[in-house]
């Protein structure tokens, strides 16, 4: 029977499905999985995925608007993604069009916009147009079709609907809708010789003719020379490579084709550049490296996650393609997941160079065509889809045709967790879910696994794997603990040490390199009247405002507001105005103060805003052409330089001291992390870590390199206090302009959660500043036993959340599950 309704999933955050009429023409394509473009309100028309097809009339079914269209000829969804998705919108109490938008590329998401034409002949009473009238006239006099957002371009104006009105009203203009399909495949115009041509004969007499258009036959000879047009397989010819070649070719190019000699044919060609051309040397596994991959594969064989736990500079990634290769040998795809895109910058010139021209990449940073092209490459013809996917936590929502092994490097990052919008989800536990639904191997990498996956080894839900040793028998860095407390009096600068500066001279001196660590962006955290005390807030959110020194800004590094650094106190008029605190922007300042013939650069947000920005500062670094890189965490993570020798952490204190249960975890990770940096291929690397408290147990823990130890004190202290991995977490977040209304709110709902559930429901309180971009903000904790049953609780929640956000003028409420 042929289905004649679909229950469609839309691209805008509606809390479930639509249903749709099926046209009898759309019938035999209506399948799951299917892109369709759906009315939705007036004349509008969204993009959606059909979920189900079905016969029988629904309830209601009157008046149920019916499928515009059916774009394409093959389902954007693998048939196993369909679970994966219904168990994320159960766990993570999310709706279809937040996973709609997450899992398909926004070039794969076309819309309608409404566009105005002008009617022949139509002429108005110019007397009677009123100024912005007579504007618009005239633009439609140049321009035949204006959409929307163009004709409040051109009246500088967001209402202009009475305007056109006016127009419609008096026939002057007529509405139509419009499809914007915003992804299409990229063409060139390519050039070839005409079948003909290939005759020798008549080849040569072509060119004993155009000896009287030299130019013509300069043309003619440099493409027969590109093309390679006498092998048995003559390439065409790329249009604009054929013109630049020769002096103003493009004229003889068009007579040439004109002449009926050459052929002009516009050709799709790939937006992405393959990554790899050749295969590098294979390096040998070392004992260590070897034993590390047998037990990797007894766990693979028991069908356990592996959790691959390998000291800085181990040779994990040489392990990684080791199982990448034996994959790709079985047929199989392969997710290479990273918890941030700027690791893609260095881990793709290795794969590729392991594997060329079997890899991609996919995340945000790519346009949205590119990223389209790739998410339809994996679902295009097999020699063309790729065998290894390296990426983010969203390159999970990739339609791998023929997945077999899945890859987390650096699995205890925060960066795999989704904070906004939603869904609010952790990749490494979608990946997990999918390598069990899927049945394939699972790897989690590792110098300092989550103190969930450890706990998990140790009760055997992981199999554990361990590589200690460095490659090439290097030393792990010698690491120096430096007291500021106890620095001289005289010594005037109290954030870079004599001990640090000492051992950065020495660097520079033997042409060895150096990483400074400071986890803060900015100038100075603040700027403070030191007469009157008043330090300047954002006017949006209620925090204090970052000093930018290269822009003259002070900035608010939560909602983007700004202003121009006064020379005077705005409140008292003071000139006495102090800068407080040490962002990287002083850092980099200070360390070319300090060594002014040092090339000094800065890795941080603000430094790698434009495309391939990173890149570049990580190959000037790679190269030698930068001596001492200063930056955030960015510095911290997987990089791998042969010349750097030195690691100096500035402000220690500043990664303890936060009010999160998992401070004194993320605090030992970073420390760790950017300590295994320094000294990696030849000599051991010295890391100096400066701090006022030397005998805290996280310093002492980096200090020792005592992982273990560390470790299991903080499991004990999580049981006792009953953190995760002893309960589960869920932050309920509740917004709202009015903060009476919200603690209103807030209060009502802890209420109900405790009547409920029973448990302990702690808040609310503000989680950080208590007001953000003008929403005052409420955090209520859900602690849960590990054994509770979540289903009920999940249907609880997201019942009574709807009858919250039905209330008039309600809180904005944001769930987030397992947050991180």
């Amino acid at each position: 029977m042929k289905p004649r309704f679909a229950n469609v999933w839309v691209n805008l955050a509606l809390p479930g499905t639509l249903t749709y009429k099926v046209p009898e023409e759309l019938c035999e394509e209506a399948k799951p999985g299917f892109r369709v473009l759906v009315p939705l309100g007036g004349n509008k028309l969204v993009t959606g995925v059909i979920h189900s097809v079905f016969s029988t009339p629904p309830e209601h079914a009157t008046g149920l608007k019916t499928i515009h269209e059916i774009p394409d000829e093959f389902p954007v969804f693998q048939p196993y993604q369909w679970p994966l998705f219904e168990w994320m919108l159960s766990y993570y109490l999310c709706r279809p069009g937040d996973l709609l938008t997450a899992a398909l590329p926004a070039g794969l998401k076309p819309s309608s916009e409404q566009v105005f034409v002008r009617k022949p002949h139509a002429q108005p009473v110019e007397e009677s147009l009123s100024d912005k009238a007579y504007i618009l006239w005239e633009a439609f006099q140049i321009q035949e079709k204006l959409s929307l957002k163009e004709i409040q371009s051109i009246l500088n104006q967001k209402r202009v609907q009475p305007l056109l009105k006016t127009f419609l009203d008096q026939g002057l203009i007529s509405m139509q809708v419009e499809v914007k399909n915003q992804y299409k495949p990229k063409t060139v115009k390519m050039i070839r010789l005409r079948s003909e041509m290939h005759d020798p004969d008549r080849l040569r007499k072509v060119m004993d003719e155009l000896t009287k258009a030299p130019k013509q036959l300069e043309v003619l000879m440099q493409f027969l020379s590109l093309s390679d047009a006498f092998s048995p397989n003559p390439l065409p010819v790329n249009s604009q490579r054929l013109s630049s070649s020769v002096s103003n070719g493009a004229p003889a190019i068009k007579a040439l084709i004109e002449k009926e000699i050459l052929v002009s044919e516009e050709s799709t060609v790939a937006r992405m550049a393959t990554f790899g051309s050749s295969k590098g040397e294979l390096f040998q596994l070392s004992d260590a490296q070897q034993k590390a991959l047998k037990e990797i594969n007894l766990g693979i064989e028991a069908q356990l996650p592996v959790l691959f736990h390998g000291v800085t500079g181990s040779g994990k990634t040489a392990i990684y393609f080791e199982l990448i290769a034996k994959a790709i040998a079985a047929g199989k795809q392969v997710w290479y997941l990273i918890p941030e895109i700027a690791l893609t910058t260095q881990l793709i010139d290795r794969v590729a160079e392991r594997f060329p021209g079997e890899v991609t990449v996919y995340h945000s940073h790519l346009s949205e065509a590119e990223r389209a092209e790739v998410f339809l490459q994996c679902l295009g013809n097999k020699e063309k889809q790729p065998s290894i996917v390296l990426g983010p936590r969203s390159a999970l929502f990739l339609p791998l045709e023929r997945p077999g092994l899945i890859l987390v490097d650096e699995a205890h990052d925060p960066g795999f967790k989704q904070q906004d919008p939603a869904p609010r989800y952790h990749g490494v536990h979608v990946a997990l879910w999918l390598a069990k639904h899927l049945e394939i191997p699972i790897l989690l990498g590792s110098a300092t696994p989550s103190l969930e996956s450890w706990h998990l080894a140790s009760k055997g839900n992981y199999h554990k794997v361990t590589l200690t040793e460095r490659f090439g028998e290097v030393q792990l860095p010698q690491i120096q603990i430096v007291d500021l407390s106890r620095t001289p009096e005289e010594h005037e600068d109290k954030q870079f040490s004599p001990e640090l500066l000492e051992k950065i001279t020495q660097c520079l001196q033997q042409k060895k390199q150096t990483i400074i660590f400071q986890n803060r962006r900015g100038f100075s955290q603040m700027l403070k009247c030191l007469d009157c005390r008043e330090v300047p807030q954002c006017a949006h959110c209620d925090i204090s405002l970052t000093f930018h020194k290269s822009s003259r800004e002070l900035r608010c590094h939560y909602c983007g507001y700004s202003i121009q650094v006064p020379e005077k106190c705005p409140s008292c008029q003071s000139q006495r105005l102090l800068r407080i605190g040490l962002g990287t922007e002083k850092v980099e300042e200070q360390l070319n103060h300090y060594f002014p013939k040092a090339s000094v650069e800065r890795l941080d947000l603000d430094t790698t805003r434009k495309k391939n920005a990173f890149k570049e500062i990580i190959g000037r670094f790679a190269c030698g052409e930068t001596d001492i890189l200063t930056g955030t965490q960015m510095v911290s993570k997987g990089l791998d330089f042969e010349r750097l020798h030195l690691v100096g952490v500035l402000q220690a204190d500043t990664l303890l001291y936060f009010p999160d249960f998992r401070a004194q975890e993320r605090a030992f990770q970073l420390l760790l992390q950017v300590s295994g940096r320094a000294g990696r291929r030849h000599n051991r690397g010295l890391v100096l870590i400066q701090t006022y408290s030397p005998g805290h147990s996280v310093i002492q823990a980096v200090a020792e390199d005592n992982l273990e130890d560390f470790y299991q004190r903080e499991l004990a202290e999580r049981q006792q206090y009953v953190y995760p991995p002893f309960c589960r977490l869920i932050y309920l977040d509740l917004k709202h302009k009015d903060p009476h209304r919200l603690e209103k709110a807030a209060l009502r709902l802890k209420k109900n959660l405790e009547t409920y559930t029973g448990w302990r429901v702690l808040g609310p309180e503000a989680p950080g500043p208590e007001r953000l971009r003008n929403l005052f903000q409420l955090r209520i904790i859900l602690k849960i036993p590990v054994q509770t049953p979540f289903a009920p609780l999940r249907q609880f929640l997201k019942q009574h959340l709807e009858h919250i956000t039905a209330e008039k003028s309600p809180p904005r409420i944001t769930v987030n599950v397992d947050p991180n």
